[in-house]
């Protein structure tokens, strides 16, 4: 989006210690599973439910919310 893009790695012993002083990042704690490992998502049971269904490439996906943003963004 043109912006200067922040990013921070936080490993979970140095989490669990800025816990000690913020809810927030010690509620991370509780998801850190979803992290902590490869994501896969498993769309099996939606295409047996739902049948065959047209996917949209990520590239596609993330230009077009881009777009969509671009346009609506205040």
């Amino acid at each position: 989006m043109g912006g200067e893009l922040k990013v921070a790695g936080l490993g979970r012993g140095m989490q669990r210690l800025i816990g000690l002083l913020n809810p927030t990042v010690r509620a991370l704690g509780e998801t850190w599973y979803q992290r902590d490992r490869p994501f896969i998502a498993d769309d099996s049971a939606f295409r047996q439910a739902f049948g065959p269904v047209k996917v949209t490439p990520q590239a596609d996906g993330i230009a077009a919310t881009l777009d969509w943003f671009r346009r609506n963004a205040a």
